[in-house]
């Protein structure tokens, strides 16, 4: 919430930028925003909830309808938090509530082209490369400094991979979320980037075909 909330402050507001962005769209997503946030997690806790209590029947009695059952709730528990992705950046945008907010993605992705941009959207794999490959770096490093202090190898190299990990992933998910958010606003309005950083525009319309 805090990073679309900047990205969409630089994407319609370059030209006059308010002071401070980041600590304002914070403030935003701990405030006036945080009962949406909490309204599409709840969505996802109850999604898992009904998920786990059928994973526990299935262990009693393991026939083919929970097993069917199990499986669709696990494709749409992968839908909403796709789609929430989405959703959440309409709230950090406009300050929608999560209601408002997930209709006006869902009609973004029906008009707009935000349905082939996210089909099209290769940035989450990307990342997760990034992710494991600084892990297995930094496992080595911990594996290292295990042989200059003569400790554990595997001690270290599984306490560098886990370090390596987290923090990685935190800052990717800067990335994942400005993204996301750019993909919005250009839905929302394209010719703000077409003024703003024409050669960006070009790339969009080229790549994903927008010619209307």
């Amino acid at each position: 919430m805090s990073v679309s909330g900047v990205v969409a402050t630089v994407y319609f507001m370059a030209d006059m930028m308010p002071e401070n962005p980041t600590l304002g769209a914070f403030k935003r997503s701990i405030t006036s925003s945080f009962g949406s946030v909490c309204l599409g997690y709840l969505i996802v806790a109850a999604l898992k909830t009904l998920r786990t209590l059928i994973r526990m029947m299935r262990s009693e009695n393991n026939n083919i309808l929970l097993f069917c059952a199990d499986c669709i709730l696990g494709c749409i528990d992968s839908l909403v938090q796709y789609f929430n992705h989405y959703a959440f950046c309409q709230v950090a945008i406009y300050g929608k509530t999560f209601v408002e907010a997930a209709k006006s993605t869902w009609d973004l992705i029906k008009h707009s082209g935000l349905e082939a941009i996210a089909n099209d959207n290769l940035v989450d794999g990307v990342l997760w490369i990034g992710i494991f490959f600084n892990a297995i770096l930094t496992a080595a490093v911990g594996v290292l400094i295990s042989y200059l202090w003569g400790q554990s190898y595997a001690l270290f190299g599984i306490l560098g991979f886990f370090i390596g990990f987290v923090i990685m992933i935190l800052g990717m998910q800067v990335i994942d979320s400005g993204v996301a958010c750019t993909f919005v606003c250009f839905a929302e309005d394209r010719e703000i980037l077409r003024r703003s950083n024409p050669q960006l525009y070009d790339r969009f319309v080229e790549t994903y075909s927008l010619h209307w």
